[in-house]
């Protein structure tokens, strides 16, 4: 399939998960969650979804429990938005890029700090 086509699919999915989490979704501790990225494969059946969320102190089972449980919806609201023969199924995965820049800040910031004191 058209390398294209798959980067629009990616978009148009990526930008409708993300109003549909935002504003049909009822549930309070779905807010803070944002979706960085999302990957279809070439055959468009299966769907990566990539997150993250904003509240460090919670568990990341946690997250991709409450999205399991509403991935059934995601779907359903996908097909009435997509015209696409086949809406992928999703599979919900944790992006640690936020997390992991903290911490590397969090690092440099400690060297540069070490380094005047010496």
């Amino acid at each position: 399939m058209n390398n294209t086509r798959i980067k629009k699919i990616n978009d148009t999915i990526k930008k409708e998960l993300s109003k549909i989490i935002f504003y049909e979704i009822r549930d309070p501790r779905l807010d803070l969650i944002y979706i960085s990225q999302v990957k279809v494969n070439k055959t468009l059946q299966i769907c990566k979804v990539y997150f993250t969320y904003l509240i460090v102190n919670d568990s990341d089972n946690y997250h991709i429990n409450l999205l399991n449980n509403a991935k059934n919806f995601l779907r359903y609201r996908l097909s009435k938005n997509l015209n696409i023969y086949t809406i992928p199924k999703l599979h919900f995965y944790i992006d640690n890029t936020i997390q992991n820049t903290i911490k590397l800040e969090m690092l440099f910031k400690k060297l540069n700090v070490n380094k005047w004191k010496i």
